[in-house]
This record gives structure tokens, C-alpha cells and sequence, in this order.
């Protein structure tokens, strides 16, 4: 049970938002696929990534014992990018009732994801045109990512409240780090990247669906 009342809210994208698994595991497998090697499902996809897609990529090369240093991951990197730039809202969809919470959640809000600026920024402008988000916010060369605060201390400098006000929701231990790192509250979704079982031990209040979410929510602001 979180206690700290809190004015605004943050959220990541992948696996809390967005269902975005099918079109990273196409971008992850398509260096892998053109080296020759059978491309990962996506249960294995699924627990590679979270991190953004350098980790993941090093993840997955590592997975068939390929080398991650040097001018041939930059290749493969090149091949991931490419292809998820032209590829990033296929098949990638708000999980049910996300956009219902949105509609009717009573507070400002924004996005923080570890993925690419631009990648977020397309995925956003596509799956929710119509959202007044505070903030944006994606992977950018010149800032810190998760787990570092500067994204949730940025949001809050940009509302005017204190970073312990915003209230962080994600689905991943990277997400749980940076909210800690902030001195913020934490809630993380059972239905992303990582499953109620490996969430029970980061010690924050777990959701099952979005309503849930909703109702923890309107809990905590004030």
C-alpha cells in the first residue's frame, strides 16, 4: 500500500502501456535472421528486454554465443534500427483498457521509456493522438536513462511538484530502480514484460488489469 499522496503520474511504455512484444522480437530477430540463425520467440524475446534495445540486442546475440564487440554488433544494431523504424506500430496495441484509464484519469500525465526518442515519439503520435500527455519523454543521447531520476525529475520540474509527487508506473525492475533513484512511489503491472512472479520480490504494490491500476491511482493522487 503506498501512502505518499502524489499530484501527477508517469508511466513507461512497453509492457505497461503498450503491448509492443511482436514488433521488437521482429526488429530484435531481423540481425539474427540475416546472419542465419533461427529467430527467438516471443517468450524469449520477452524476458531479453526492458532495458532498451542495445541491452537487448546483447541479449539476444548472446543467446547463440555471438560476439557483442565491436564493428559487428554496430551491423546488427544498424539492422535492428533500420527495421524497427520502418516497423514500430505494426502490430503493437494499448492492452486493454488503457485507453479507458487514460480517458478518465483525473491528473497530468507523461510517458518515460527507455526506447528511442523518435521510435516512442512515432508509437505515441500512432496508438494515442488524442492523450494529453505533459510529456513525452524517450531515450535521448544527451540524458541519462533508467534507472537514473533525471526523467522523473525532469517531469516534476516541468509541473512544478517535487519528483516524490509523481507516482511511477512500469513492469520491470529497471522501472522499480529509477523510481526509487527519484524518491518516488512505484506501481508495476502484472500483464508486461516480466510477470507477477518476478515482480513480487522489487516490493511494490503489484496490478493484475486496468482498472486496478485505475483504482490504485485515484488512491494516491490528490
Amino acid at each position: 500500500m503506498i501512502k505518499t499522496k502524489c499530484k501527477a503520474v508517469l508511466f513507461d511504455l512497453d509492457g505497461t502501456l503498450v503491448n509492443t512484444l511482436t514488433d521488437l522480437g521482429n526488429a530484435i530477430n531481423a540481425p539474427l535472421v540475416q546472419k542465419g540463425y533461427e529467430a527467438l520467440s516471443d517468450e524469449r524475446v520477452q524476458s531479453l528486454v526492458g532495458n532498451g534495445l542495445v541491452n537487448a540486442l546483447h541479449n539476444a546475440l548472446n543467446a547463440y554465443h555471438i560476439d557483442t564487440n565491436g564493428a559487428d554488433f554496430d551491423e546488427s544494431f544498424r539492422i535492428l534500427m533500420d527495421f524497427y523504424r520502418a516497423h514500430p506500430v505494426d502490430q503493437s496495441r494499448p492492452y486493454e483498457g488503457i485507453c479507458d484509464l487514460l480517458t478518465n484519469l483525473n491528473a497530468p500525465y507523461g510517458i518515460l521509456s527507455n526506447k528511442a526518442d523518435a521510435l516512442v515519439q512515432k508509437i505515441v503520435a500512432t496508438l494515442f493522438p488524442d492523450f494529453p500527455f505533459v510529456s513525452v519523454f524517450g531515450l535521448r543521447q544527451e540524458f541519462p536513462r533508467k534507472p537514473d531520476p533525471y526523467g522523473i525529475i525532469e517531469f516534476a520540474e516541468k509541473l512544478n511538484i517535487q519528483p516524490q509527487e509523481v507516482l511511477y508506473v512500469g513492469d520491470s525492475e529497471v522501472d522499480v530502480k529509477t523510481a526509487h533513484a527519484a524518491g518516488a512511489p512505484c506501481i508495476v503491472c502484472s500483464w508486461g514484460f516480466r510477470g507477477r512472479a518476478a515482480l513480487e520480490a522489487l516490493g511494490c504494490p503489484i496490478v493484475d488489469n486496468a482498472q486496478e491500476l485505475f483504482t490504485s491511482i485515484e488512491q494516491i493522487i490528490r
